[in-house]
């Protein structure tokens, strides 16, 4: 069991080590900034973009951004079928538009 002093010295040592590990992100990050001739406004845009662009229902996928489709729960009232699906092209879902109408399965959403 540790003592009170062991913690705090592990403390101190963690801490030294995520200081460490902060200066090394920022020296690299200068190093890029002067690599690209890019400024701290510009580095500060650019990730307010990408955080912007998240948080309004974005993905990122590789390079490019993709727009994340919320899960939806259909029931299907004439056989308590259920399908789950992101896609609206899920082959079950468009038999029963095909069937049913796409208003009336639309109207089956549980969530």
């Amino acid at each position: 069991m540790k003592d009170d002093k062991d913690a705090i010295r592990d403390d101190d040592a963690h801490e030294q080590d995520a200081d460490h590990a902060d200066q090394a992100f920022v020296e690299s990050l200068r190093e890029l900034m002067g690599e690209y001739d890019k400024s701290l406004e510009d580095v500060i845009e650019i990730l307010e973009t990408d955080v912007d662009w998240i948080a309004n229902g974005h993905q990122a996928k590789g390079a490019k951004y993709q727009k994340i489709r919320a899960r939806k729960v259909y029931r299907n009232p004439h056989t308590g079928e259920t399908v789950r699906t992101n896609n609206r092209d899920h082959k079950t879902l468009l038999g029963w538009k095909d069937a049913y109408g796409e208003d009336v399965v639309e109207s089956w959403i549980l969530s």
